[in-house]
């Protein structure tokens, strides 16, 4: 089926065991990919490389690790100019809020140049945590997507991270990866295979043993977006409404941008409706990017968001602040419930 990736429902036990943060992934996901003679690719740090998890590069590789102190702006343009040089991808990561201070410089040396490097973003949004409002970014997906040049991915787990990790060495181009610091839930089977650029259907996994089944038929139930550490509380959500004799499917939309505008309309072609949840303010975000890529097609299916409202947050457990602010398991099911009826 066209524009749609299906997971095999072979692994769905995988569904429900934790690996470590996306960080810790990424950090020792790099250690795997680097080759030991010669550098394939670099790494920046303006001073978090325990934080966001390459300290274990750092470790492994130390001569191709820089350490740029706390400068975002400049480890930015350092990154530009360095990659122009050497030729291959550099990343750069930091939280997600401190790469704010680097906007401008990537903005002009990194997408206007259409430069290798890789842009990590972790802490984002109400995950960062007991760190507080001032380093829980809420507007990463809407800051990275709309400026020129850019790609941005968000993996939903640590088998889908490291995929992206493995085909961003190929990409040429500049790239937005977001990561986290709390532990992960694995939502991909281990069969998955991410394709760049299309959204996948997670939950309830489907088979491909007969090609003639309607894996989408129309019903009354809805379809859950997410991406990133999300997906994981809308299954939960879509399990605990399975209960209540309510279907809900849970689509994984990795790739922000460039959308997957072919695999959302078939879901909303086979929707009763449609709900995006995520841990990001409601102005920008996923629900903006469903909402801009299905407004063409003028369907009556509604689009309902599931978001921070526009405020910042506060010091507390991601959980709960997720039940807070209304982006919890609980508010999945509980919004689901209240659309249908």
């Amino acid at each position: 089926m066209a524009g749609v990736e299906v997971a095999s429902e072979a692994k769905m036990s995988d569904t429900v065991v934790k690996s470590d943060s996306l960080r810790e992934v990424y950090g020792k996901t790099l250690v795997e990919l680097a080759d030991p003679d010669k550098p394939n690719f670099y790494v920046f740090s303006a001073d978090l490389a325990g934080g966001c998890g390459e300290h274990h590069f750092r470790k492994a590789f130390p001569s191709r690790h820089l350490e740029v102190g706390i400068a975002e702006s400049a480890m930015m343009g350092i990154a530009a100019g360095f990659q122009a040089q050497v030729g291959v991808p550099v990343f750069v990561n930091s939280f997600a809020t401190f790469l704010l201070r680097g906007l401008e410089p990537a903005r002009l040396a990194i997408f206007h140049d259409k430069r290798n490097v890789r842009i990590v973003c972790s802490h984002l949004g109400l995950s960062a945590g007991p760190d507080g409002s001032s380093v829980q970014e809420l507007s990463y997906i809407a800051t990275w997507r709309s400026i020129p040049n850019s790609i941005v991915v968000w993996p939903a787990d640590a088998n889908e991270l490291r995929q992206v990790l493995e085909w961003s060495l190929d990409y040429k181009g500049p790239m937005v990866i977001f990561t986290g610091r709390n532990p992960a839930v694995n939502v991909t089977p281990s069969n998955y295979q991410f394709v760049f650029g299309k959204g996948s259907l997670v939950y309830p996994l489907a088979t491909r043993d007969d090609p003639t089944r309607d894996l989408y038929p129309r019903t009354s139930d809805v379809t859950l977006i997410a991406c990133g550490r999300i997906v994981a509380i809308c299954i939960e959500a879509a399990r605990q409404l399975g209960e209540m004799g309510i279907e809900a499917r849970v689509a994984n939309l990795s790739t922000l941008k460039p959308v997957d505008a072919e695999f959302l309309l078939r879901l909303q072609q086979t929707s009763s409706g449609l709900i995006t949840v995520e841990d990001h303010n409601t102005l920008g975000g996923l629900y903006s990017i469903v909402a801009e890529a299905l407004a063409p097609e003028g369907s009556g299916v509604p689009i309902i968001p599931i978001a921070v409202q526009n405020t910042f947050g506060e010091s507390g457990e991601p959980d709960q602040l997720y039940r807070k602010y209304g982006i919890g398991v609980e508010a999945v099911v509980k919004r689901v419930k209240e659309s249908i009826g």
